[in-house]
């Protein structure tokens, strides 16, 4: 099977660490997203969020709408909202919103996390498919069955598997030892948000070192960009195949080293992945 021409982009689901001032962060997901444009990447996605205090973006599509007035190619008319929350007319609405602002091209993903739910859904209402935590070994373990549930509910034969994403947490450097001591800056606090927000531990908390924890379980890349590609190539092989590697967006290293290891994906992972023109 061929993997060439992987899409890549960021998953903004907008949280931040608490301490941080809310305008100051807001600020740096906008410039982000401009960063992420001038390097070439496909995509990002925005994801509406209602914890308050570390997701302080809880209305994306008004963070979309803003730096679609100064991004252009990057595809940014995706963006996830919680259905739970709205009624489904006035989602409609914001849809249409979007779409009259970036044009027709937005799309709609419907994400699915180890329940079969997401995928059926998917493949029924024949929309891509998001694979929101493809990197947690429950989820990785599962990544073929969410495939053939999706293949099997599509009207669209053959299913293209360019149509589904996967997501993951990376942080990159010039040397392992480096990514090591960039995320000691923010890691922490993005475990206690998992596990005291949303009560769901990302590692025990009796984990001695958890960036090593992380690493070794497969749910993160903690290291350099041969890393980097060593886990899209275990997910390629994994899955069998999917079209667009994001990025979960993090604050586990200051501003200046991640948009270091933001630079440093596009110049050494994209272009193993990709053999044509493309944006990266």
């Amino acid at each position: 099977m061929s993997y060439e021409d992987l899409k890549f982009g960021v998953f903004l689901a907008g949280s931040h660490l608490g301490r941080l001032n809310t305008s100051l962060v807001l600020d740096e997901d906008m410039r982000l997203v401009l960063l992420l444009d001038d390097l070439g990447y496909d995509c990002v996605w925005f994801d509406e969020n209602y914890a308050g205090g570390s997701e302080p973006s809880a209305t994306a599509g008004v963070l979309a709408a803003t730096v679609l007035e100064k991004a252009n190619p990057i595809g940014l008319g995706t963006y996830i909202s919680a259905l739970g929350y709205h009624h489904p007319s006035a989602l409609t609405d914001k849809i249409k919103h979007m779409t009259s602002l970036h044009g027709p091209a937005i799309e709609i993903s419907v994400a699915s996390q180890i329940s079969p739910a997401g995928a059926k859904i998917a493949g029924t209402l024949d929309l891509p498919l998001l694979s929101l935590c493809a990197t947690a070994p429950g989820d990785f373990n599962t990544l073929a069955t969410s495939w053939e549930i999706y293949e099997r509910n599509t009207s669209q034969k053959p299913a293209e598997r360019s149509r589904w994403s996967l997501a993951g947490p990376v942080h990159i450097a010039e040397t392992r030892e480096r990514a090591f001591s960039n995320v000691r800056f923010g890691l922490d606090d993005w475990l206690a948000y998992f596990s005291e927000v949303t009560a769901r531990p990302i590692v025990p908390t009796d984990t001695g070192d958890a960036a090593e924890a992380l690493v070794e379980s497969g749910l993160a890349v903690i290291g350099t960009a041969d890393d980097a590609i060593s886990q899209i190539n275990r997910l390629l092989e994994q899955s069998g195949g999917f079209g667009t590697f994001l990025q979960l967006a993090h604050d586990w290293a200051n501003w200046e080293e991640t948009k270091k290891s933001y630079q440093l994906f596009s110049r050494y992972v994209a272009p193993a992945f990709q053999i044509s023109d493309s944006r990266i």
